[in-house]
């Protein structure tokens, strides 16, 4: 079970104000926490359209699943996929080169992926009738 989309909110707030006072350790772990808010975002929305979300492998190759299964259901979800690989992209770069000097902006990068994602989904839930055309 995803947590709440509200949680997801707040941690995603805390991390974007907090992104360059981390130990030298923690950026990997975050961007593959981004990656997984990602994938619960997604599920949050599938869960209340009456589906279950798909099982299919796990970090990036789940987010993509997730995101085209949303699609499947409802089209408008396709404008996600962009948002999907950049925060591949971003997570990549960060667990590929954690002592980079653009680590904090990157994962910056990532956050904002998953606050595209975070309102688009919102969006759909507050308009209603998620998942009908």
């Amino acid at each position: 079970m995803p947590q709440s989309l509200q949680d997801i909110e707040d941690r995603l707030e805390l991390l974007k104000m907090t992104l360059g006072m981390f130990a030298p350790e923690e950026p990997a772990p975050i961007a593959a926490e981004l990656v997984q808010l990602g994938e619960e975002i997604f599920e949050n929305w599938l869960l209340a359209v009456g589906e279950t979300p798909v099982e299919a492998g796990g970090g990036e190759l789940r987010l993509l699943a997730l995101q085209a299964q949303c699609a499947a259901k409802e089209p408008g979800f396709a404008t996600c996929r962009a948002a999907c690989l950049e925060l591949i992209d971003q997570s990549n770069l960060v667990t590929g080169e954690p002592d980079h000097a653009a680590t904090a902006e990157r994962l910056l990068m990532a956050v904002a992926a998953d606050f595209h994602l975070y309102s688009f989904v919102t969006g759909r839930l507050a308009a209603g009738s998620p998942g009908r055309r």
